[in-house]
C-alpha cells in the first residue's frame, strides 16, 4: 500500500483527481487565507502549526491520503476560486458531477479572525446548492477556524476566557448567529440540508479530533466501523481498561473508539495517547531496528512521503508494542495490530500486573479485527473477547 505525496494537478489532469478509481473523497473548501491548506498539512501531512503560518494560497487541487485495512479516502484542498467565479448557480457542469458524485463530505473552513464571514457564508451556499444537485448524500461540516484560547473539545466555548474579533468578543451565541445565517440562506434557496459546526485549531488536537469524528461518521468511508467499536468495548471490559483507540498511524487520527468515549476524561485520554503515539513513531523510525536499509532510520514525515511507504519504513511491526506509566497510578499501552493501524490504550496499574493476560486479549482483539476487515459490513459477526 503506497502513501503518494501531495501533489498539485495540473489544468489537464485536474479531473482526473475524481475520475481516477473509485475512491471517497473529503472536499476541504474555504476562501483565501482561511486556514484549511494548514489544517490539511497539520493532520495528514505531518507539518508543525508554525510551518503553516506563510503558505501560498493553493491555486490547484492537491490530495492527501489515508489508506489503510479499515479506511481509504481521498483529502481533497480545493482551490479558494472554484465556482466564485461561475455567472449562473443554475447551470450544473459536467466538471460539477465529477467533482461531487464520489464527494462524500465537503468540509467548509471559517477563519474566525477575520470579518468577511458574509464572504464565506455566500461561498459555502453556492457549494452545497451545486453539490446536493449531483450527490444528495454529501454530509457538510462547517470548521470554525483559529479558535484557541477558549475552545473545549466537545465544540462548545468555555465561558472562562473569549476570544476578541475586532474588538468583540466571541461567545456561543455569535457562532449560532453565524450557522443561523447559513442555514436561513440555504432553506430560502429551498436547500434542506443539515450542517455540523466545529471550532477547530492546529495548535491542539481539535482538527485531529474533528476528522476522526467525521471519518468514523461516513459509512461509505468506514463501514466496518459499528463492529469494531463492539470489538473495543469487549476488549475494555474484559482488560478493566479505561479508554481504547485504534489510530492511523501515519495521520494521528482515530479511526474507532470504544463507546464510553465522552466528557473531560475521554478528552484528556485522547490528547494523551495521541502524543504518545507521536512520541513512539518518531523515535521508532530513528533508533528502531529494520530488516531493510531504509527501516528505522529518518523520520515519519520522509516514511509518509516515500513512494512505497510500508509498516516497516515506519519501524513498526506486529511485534512493536510501548509502556509508559503515568504519576496518577494509569499505564499507557501500545499495540500495533494491522497495517498502518495501532491499538492505544489506558488501564489502571493494579489491573495491568498480568500484562501477558492483556497481550492474550489483545491478539484475540487481533484476530477478530482480521475477520473484521476480511468480510462485507453485512457478514461480520462481532466475536466476545475472552
Amino acid at each position: 500500500m503506497q502513501f503518494p505525496p501531495a501533489m498539485s494537478i495540473g489544468a489537464d489532469a485536474e479531473l482526473s483527481v475524481f475520475s481516477d478509481d473509485v475512491v471517497p473523497k473529503i472536499l476541504v473548501c474555504g476562501l483565501p487565507r482561511s486556514g484549511k491548506s494548514s489544517i490539511i498539512r497539520v493532520v495528514f501531512g505531518k507539518t508543525s502549526p508554525h510551518e503553516t503560518a506563510y503558505l501560498e494560497p493553493t491555486v490547484m487541487p492537491e490530495v492527501r491520503h489515508v489508506a489503510n485495512h479499515l479506511v481509504h479516502v481521498k483529502i481533497v484542498d480545493v482551490p479558494s476560486t472554484y465556482q466564485l467565479d461561475r455567472e449562473s448557480e443554475s447551470d450544473i457542469t459536467e466538471q460539477d458531477r465529477t467533482w461531487f458524485a464520489k464527494t462524500v463530505a465537503i468540509v467548509f473552513v471559517i477563519d474566525s479572525l477575520e470579518d468577511n464571514w458574509h464572504q464565506a457564508i455566500l461561498y459555502a451556499r453556492r457549494v452545497v446548492r451545486r453539490a446536493i444537485r449531483v450527490n444528495s448524500n454529501i454530509v457538510f461540516q462547517v470548521f470554525y477556524h483559529k479558535i484557541d484560547s477558549n475552545y473545549r473539545f466537545d465544540g462548545s466555548y468555555s465561558g472562562d476566557g473569549m476570544n476578541s474579533l475586532h474588538g468583540e468578543d466571541i461567545s456561543d451565541a455569535y457562532v449560532k448567529e453565524l450557522q443561523a445565517s447559513l442555514d436561513e440562506d440555504l432553506y430560502r434557496n429551498g436547500c434542506r440540508v443539515g450542517i455540523t459546526w466545529h471550532c477547530t485549531s492546529i495548535y491542539d488536537h481539535s482538527v485531529f479530533d474533528c476528522f476522526s469524528r467525521l471519518l468514523q461518521q461516513l459509512s461509505v468511508v468506514h463501514p466496518h466501523g459499528q463492529c469494531v467499536e463492539q470489538l473495543l468495548d469487549s476488549l475494555v471490559s474484559n482488560c478493566r481498561m479505561e479508554r481504547a483507540y485504534l489510530f492511523d498511524i501515519v495521520s494521528k487520527v482515530y479511526l474507532a473508539s470504544d463507546s464510553g468515549f465522552g466528557g473531560g476524561d475521554s478528552v484528556l485520554s485522547y490528547e494523551l495517547m495521541s502524543d504518545m503515539l507521536d512520541v513512539i513513531i518518531d523515535t521508532s523510525c530513528i533508533y528502531g531496528i529494520g530488516a531493510g536499509k531504509n527501516e528505522g532510520r529518518g523520520t515519519r514525515d520522509a516514511a509518509v512521503i516515500q513512494q512505497g511507504a510500508t509498516p516497516a519504513s515506519l519501524a513498526i511491526n506486529s511485534a512493536s508494542s510501548c509502556t509508559i506509566s503515568l504519576s496518577n497510578g494509569l499505564i499507557l499501552y501500545m499495540k500495533e495490530v494491522d497495517t498502518f493501524l495501532a491499538l492505544v490504550c489506558q488501564i489502571k496499574e493494579e489491573y495491568f500486573d498480568r500484562t501477558f493476560l492483556v497481550d492474550h486479549n489483545i491478539n484475540k482483539f487481533k484476530e477478530s479485527l482480521a475477520q473484521v476487515l476480511g468480510s462485507s459490513p453485512t457478514q461480520t459477526e462481532v466475536k466476545k473477547i475472552s
